[in-house]
């Protein structure tokens, strides 16, 4: 079986100089945490899904983040950020199981193909030196 290589992606800072005050709300800030690496899109959808998940769980309690470039964007007041940023590393450690998951059942997937094609090659190839050893005469 082919071995899946996904290094899974963790918060490793923020970005200090992008920080924004949310202007609908006062005491509300987009704070950009910065990410081991830039995720594939699928991973990012996996990330949505669990954000999604979240956020209905509990509305109140619930990660208000999207993904930016190499930055998962987080909206919290100052007194929720301890909690959002439990919850942020959360969804992350939840979508790269989700994810390597997926990548586990494609690799299992794309290995049973290949086998089926050998096998069937292989059967192939029994049929014409069956074939081949048969005496038209």
């Amino acid at each position: 079986m082919e071995q899946v290589e996904f290094v899974p992606i963790r918060v490793v800072g923020f970005d200090e100089n992008k920080i924004k005050r949310d202007s609908g709300e006062e005491h509300r800030y987009r704070i950009p945490f910065i990410l081991s690496a830039k995720p594939p899109q699928s991973w990012l959808s996996v990330f949505d899904e669990t954000v999604r998940s979240l956020q209905e769980q509990s509305p109140e309690g619930g990660l208000d983040a999207r993904a930016k470039k190499s930055n998962i964007v987080v909206e919290s007041s100052p007194n929720d950020l301890r909690q959002r940023f439990a919850s942020l590393k959360a969804a992350i450690d939840a979508a790269n199981s989700k994810y390597a998951g997926l990548l586990q059942l494609k690799s299992e997937k794309s290995d049973r193909k290949r086998r089926n094609r050998e096998e069937k090659k292989a059967e192939l190839q029994a049929v014409r030196e069956t074939l081949a050893e048969l005496d038209f005469s």
